[in-house]
């Protein structure tokens, strides 16, 4: 009885898209489509992000984009009700005097849309704003031609308090490392002769908003090693001959002996050159 009840509902059903010029969904089809209906974008998306693979970092980004801007507007709306027009008006209402962070978050909103259109939730990804994840910094930065750098690198290098910094400027300029490379490096990672530098790592600081003891900014600070941002297992890097020198008496001068001595050491504390507590004069870099 209960089969015939079925296949009566399924007549009626498919009488009704011939008289309509619907087309028929099959049951399955159907029964996503219920679920999409009560299945809340609050709920849909912290699972989707819970269960991606993601490295630290970036889940902390996700989660801070999406707790921050995203659910807290959009969190109540059914899956299936996410529209072009929903997700204009949501983008729209940021504060557009910080477009790289809307362009962060509307990156997250646009992966949660684009895995429920392959969970079948959504027939297409409303995220249809041309040149929303490609947003323009708001100042551009300069770059230093090959004097300035050397001029910079030999003024950092003729004040003992930053001259810990002159080789950290030629290492990141002249071999291409990006600044969190630059920070972790050690003495392992260099040859005898300074011609040759491997990097396998990268250090990234960022503040716990979890932290127990939100009166000492430092408990709050994260330190977190990880492989580097394109996830490469080695680099290898030869450093021009005409800064091996530079280095080499950076060795001297400022690295311990120990092969895990990093290469430029936090003065009063903190645990490298990056970490935002760190009194390392890094003011007469940025001054530099």
């Amino acid at each position: 009885m209960s089969a015939e009840r079925w296949l009566a509902r399924e007549r009626d059903y498919r009488e009704s898209c011939l008289a309509n010029g619907e087309r028929r969904k099959p049951p399955k089809e159907r029964a996503v489509e219920k679920k999409a209906k009560v299945l809340t974008l609050s709920e849909y998306g912290a699972t989707v992000i819970d269960q991606r693979v993601l490295k630290p970092r970036t889940r902390l980004e996700y989660e801070a984009k999406w707790s921050q801007l995203i659910e807290p507007k959009l969190g109540r709306l059914a899956v299936r009700d996410i529209t072009t027009t929903a997700v204009r008006a949501w983008y729209s209402a940021l504060d557009a005097s910080k477009p790289t962070r809307n362009s962060h978050a509307y990156g997250v909103l646009s992966m949660i849309c684009n895995t429920a259109v392959r969970d079948g939730l959504l027939d297409r990804n409303p995220c249809q704003i041309v040149g929303a994840t490609n947003a323009k910094p708001k100042r551009k930065v300069p770059i230093a031609s090959t004097v300035e750098l050397h001029t910079i690198a030999d003024k950092l290098g003729a004040d003992d308090s930053t001259a810990q910094c002159k080789a950290l400027v030629l290492l990141a300029a002249w071999c291409g490392l990006r600044f969190g490379e630059v920070s972790e490096l050690r003495r392992k990672d260099l040859n005898s002769d300074c011609s040759v530098l491997t990097v396998t790592r990268a250090v990234t600081h960022r503040t716990d908003p979890n932290a127990a003891d939100k009166g000492s900014a430092a408990k709050a600070e994260r330190c977190r090693i990880d492989s580097t941002k394109g996830n490469e297992d080695t680099r290898v890097v030869t450093i021009p001959p005409h800064i091996r020198d530079d280095i080499n008496a950076h060795l001297h001068q400022f690295v311990a002996k120990s092969d895990e001595a990093l290469l430029f050491t936090p003065v009063r504390g903190g645990c490298h050159v990056h970490c935002r507590y760190s009194t390392t004069p890094l003011s007469g870099l940025r001054k530099a």
